[in-house]
């Protein structure tokens, strides 16, 4: 119960920061405002949907980096 408040609670103070930091900006340059806006955008909403999108293209690729994986043949193991 407490998570689910604290992420409701996040997300609500994200948007309240990011209204305030374009209003303030809006009044300096509203250009500036423009691409702060479409900067927040872009990073907080299509980089994880492209990231998401994408997934279901990623190959497994196995390496020096991963861990053995011993193979039983009889009652030996090789690979080790």
């Amino acid at each position: 119960q407490v998570k689910q408040l604290s992420e409701k609670a996040h997300g609500v103070v994200t948007l309240f920061l990011i209204a305030i930091a374009l209003a303030l900006s809006h009044h300096i340059n509203p250009v500036l405002a423009f691409v702060l806006g479409s900067s927040v955008v872009f990073i907080n909403c299509i980089s994880p949907l492209t990231f998401i999108y994408i997934q279901r293209y990623k190959n497994k690729i196995n390496g020096p980096w991963d861990e053995a994986v011993p193979i039983r043949r009889g009652n030996k193991m090789e690979g080790l």
